[in-house]
């Protein structure tokens, strides 16, 4: 059952990611075949327009990139170990309540719970 529900969710990320990158791509093919088209007709393409359609490819390029960052990052974040997180975590806890527990004792508000030597 958890093995259905872990594919389950790759699957809509699966989607999602191929929703984000194909809008860049699509935006990139766009372009770049109008180029085409035009070199193949032997056609000018006025100067603004020509550095418009390299701006879209060039910034369409830069927002894939950034998304498959984005993913690289994420998956270096899931690489990281649970146990060790969670060990580090309950360490800084239990630091934190003796200092609490031991200020408060020698403030006179109580006994410390430090173990009982022997």
């Amino acid at each position: 059952m958890i093995q259905a529900g872990k594919m389950a969710t790759l699957g809509e990320m699966s989607t999602g990611i191929a929703h984000e990158l194909n809008q860049p791509l699509s935006v990139i093919k766009t372009a770049s075949d109008f180029i085409l088209k035009k070199t193949d007709q032997k056609a000018t393409i006025e100067d603004s327009l020509f550095h418009k359609l390299l701006s879209k490819i060039n910034n369409n390029v830069d927002r894939a990139s950034k998304i498959i960052e984005h993913m690289r990052q994420f998956a270096r974040k899931s690489d990281l170990n649970i146990e060790d997180h969670a060990s580090t975590a309950l360490s800084r806890i239990v630091i934190n309540a003796d200092r609490i527990n031991s200020a408060t004792a020698r403030a006179g508000g109580g006994t410390s719970l430090r173990p009982a030597e022997g």
